[in-house]
């Protein structure tokens, strides 16, 4: 790396706190401009410094002053011209989040930084520093929903920056692993190396190829735009001003108090009117006193005669009662024995009629308890012979599938990261290696028919008008592309992977016809047995072998000719044993979950993996574009398939075609790849 000359190799512009000039220009659409941020003391100087060096040494990043201010610097690798837009940290001492952030948004929507854009973003996270704190989730939610959006997401690195001598494959997972970042920063890239000038380059050579884009803070700007971004930013990280707190509670005082006031108005008009009415019923109350003692006096001499009268009557009516007596007693036992007589026959009706039922109930329980143990015992034997319990939800299968795509991701990324390391500058001698793409294999033609090249088409070594990917990219997709067409030719495809090409076809003929007759339970239990059946390894060592058969097959078959074409026959590309080792636990992870789908999963139905070849037709029901970040095209056709869908399919029976549900979409390469 060379500066461009003594006088302009670095060019440094510094933002003040004021805006900037007015009608002030931005780097040309040429340069490839690189927002960096990250906390305080992460390392984003000393990353810009390592960047702009032509030795790839820098100061001790202890000795490097926190950056106060917005600053851009200007600087030329090769034909590359860069432009790095250094920030203020967060988590400083010298000033708080919100003026952070106040400063960066100030500076990213001046009308002359809108005008540019920006190609990429770096987020430098030092490896020490937690991933799972309240600070960086409030830091990263700011930055991703306010100033990036999920378009830039896709043009985001988080560089977690190491010490020399840590275990980079364990600070990447644990990056990977945070949940802080994945729900924040989902769709970013994740790379963890130390600040050496070779890693720090091939971070922004990444975004070289990069066409700017406008970030959110710059879209659909309006009158007084930077007060609304500050109120987000402030409503994000929870500020709140004394002077808004204090006048919110004066105005919840004032309505309490005036609430209180009307209510002691209207108790005590009810007090007025309660007095009132106790006084009108302590009148009423003298006055009946009065009554009831005049009614007294009249009640005492009237009883006087009534007593009198009594002694007469009861003579009398003694007598008389003496006689009634006799007489009602004679009537009243006549009417009870009547009486008794009508309930008897009642009861003797009613109860020849409750025999009837009686018996009627008990001969149809009778019969309904004999044809409920008949149904209960063929609902056993058909629950028995179907062995229709699962404990397998789809949620499960659909997490399966994203693990196995995240691993053929991982191991995409690994090899192609080892080759670019290794051999790129020894083979291709005399070039930067930053500079070398999928154009300059030794073996071009026969690079192109492996990756399936058509001629005037896009393809993964080269686009429509014959320009390469960048070599570590080209390789990583590749090889991305070799494994899911190989995992699905070999594995998933096949009616079983262990059984030779006519069996095979036999039973998926088979099958098929099954499945237009009966339905999903019938068809997906004979497709379970048959999966069971049809191979028998003698042990578990059996399977091992035949497993580490299909991925030295990948290997001699795909991955062996793809290097071979790119580096040349003489070249000696060899994988390491940690490789071919990731590659073995890759088809053992695919068998297990094809074993799975084909001989366990019944009643949900049946699940088949989608792979799509290069130049099929993009169907945006059934895929999903990688990297859909990058400037779209107008492009109806693929590159290539670098991750899994899947299809679910319900045997519905009677001669219907099967139900098919797209459960999860494949991920497949685009033109937009080359924008």
């Amino acid at each position: 790396m060379e500066p461009e000359s003594t006088t302009h190799s670095v060019e440094s512009r510094r933002q003040a706190d004021q805006d900037p000039v007015v009608g002030q220009r931005g780097p040309p659409k040429e340069i490839t401009t690189i927002l960096v941020l990250g906390r305080s003391g992460a390392g984003k100087t000393h990353f810009i410094e390592t960047a702009c060096s032509t030795t790839g040494q820098v100061a001790d990043s202890g000795s490097i002053s926190s950056t106060t201010e917005v600053t851009s610097h200007l600087f030329k690798i090769g034909r590359k011209r860069f432009e790095f837009i250094d920030t203020p940290g967060f988590d400083n001492l010298a000033m708080d989040n919100m003026e952070v952030f106040n400063k960066i948004a100030r500076y990213l929507m001046h009308e002359s930084r809108v005008q540019v854009g920006i190609s990429g973003v770096i987020y430098i996270h030092r490896a020490g520093d937690v991933f799972e704190s309240r600070s960086l989730s409030q830091n990263l939610d700011v930055l991703c929903s306010i100033f990036l959006g999920p378009s830039v997401l896709r043009r985001t690195t988080i560089f977690v920056a190491l010490e020399p001598g840590m275990n980079k494959r364990f600070w990447a997972q644990m990056a990977y692993n945070s949940r802080v970042l994945v729900s924040h920063a989902l769709g970013a890239t994740i790379r963890a190396s130390t600040l050496e000038q070779k890693y720090v380059d091939r971070a922004i050579f990444a975004y070289a190829s990069r066409s700017p884009v406008q970030l959110r803070i710059q879209q659909n700007r309006t009158h007084n735009a930077l007060a609304s971004i500050r109120t987000e930013i402030e409503r994000s990280l929870c500020y709140c001003g004394d002077e808004a707190t204090n006048q919110r509670v004066e105005e919840q005082v004032k309505k309490s108090l005036i609430s209180q006031q009307e209510s002691i108005r209207s108790l005590e008009v009810k007090l007025k009117e309660k007095a009132s009415e106790n006084a009108e019923l302590s009148r009423a109350h003298t006055q009946v006193q009065q009554t009831i003692e005049a009614h007294r006096v009249e009640i005492t001499a009237l009883n006087g005669q009534l007593q009198k009268s009594q002694e007469e009557y009861e003579i009398l009516l003694r007598s008389l009662q003496k006689r009634e007596s006799q007489a009602k007693e004679m009537q009243s036992l006549q009417e009870t024995l009547k009486s008794k007589e009508s309930k008897l026959l009642e009861y003797s009706q009613a109860y020849k009629h409750i025999k009837q039922n009686l018996a009627a109930t008990q001969a149809e329980t009778s019969g309904l308890h004999k044809q409920l143990q008949q149904t209960q015992g063929e609902y056993a034997s058909l629950r028995s012979q179907l062995q229709l319990q699962e404990n397998i939800e789809q949620s499960d299968i659909v997490r399966s599938l994203k693990d196995l795509n995240r691993e053929i991701d991982e191991i995409g990324h690994l090899i192609s990261e080892y080759l670019f390391d290794k051999h790129v500058q020894i083979v291709f001698a005399g070039k930067e290696p930053s500079d070398v793409t999928s154009l300059n294999a030794r073996h071009l033609p026969e690079l192109k028919k492996l990756l399936g090249h058509v001629d005037s088409q896009s393809s993964l070594v080269a686009s429509s008008d014959e320009t390469g990917l960048p070599i570590e990219d080209f390789l990583d997709y590749g090889i991305r592309a070799l494994l899911c067409k190989y995992l699905f030719r070999r594995i998933f495809d096949p009616f079983h992977p262990a059984v030779d090409a006519s069996h095979n076809s036999i039973m998926t003929s088979m099958y098929d016809d099954i499945k237009l007759r009966e339905p999903q339970a019938v068809s997906a239990k004979w497709r379970s047995n048959c999966f069971k059946s049809i191979y028998k390894p003698e042990s578990e060592d059996a399977i091992t072998e035949f497993i580490d058969s299909c991925a030295n097959g990948f290997l001699e078959k795909s991955l062996m000719p793809l290097l071979a074409f790119v580096f040349g026959d003489n070249a000696g590309t060899i994988l390491e044993k940690q490789h071919q080792d990731r590659l073995k636990q890759l088809f053992r992870i695919a068998w297990d979950w094809n074993s799975k789908l084909k001989g366990e999963v019944i009643v949900l139905g049946d699940f088949y993996p989608t792979y799509y070849p290069p130049v099929h037709r993009f169907d945006p029901g059934a895929m999903e574009e990688f990297d859909s970040g990058a400037q779209a095209t107008q492009s109806k056709y693929i590159l290539g398939t670098l991750g899994f869908g899947l299809v679910s399919s319900r045997s519905v029976g009677g001669g219907k075609t099967p139900d098919l549900t797209v459960v999860f979409k494949a991920t497949v390469a685009m033109p937009s790849l080359y924008a």
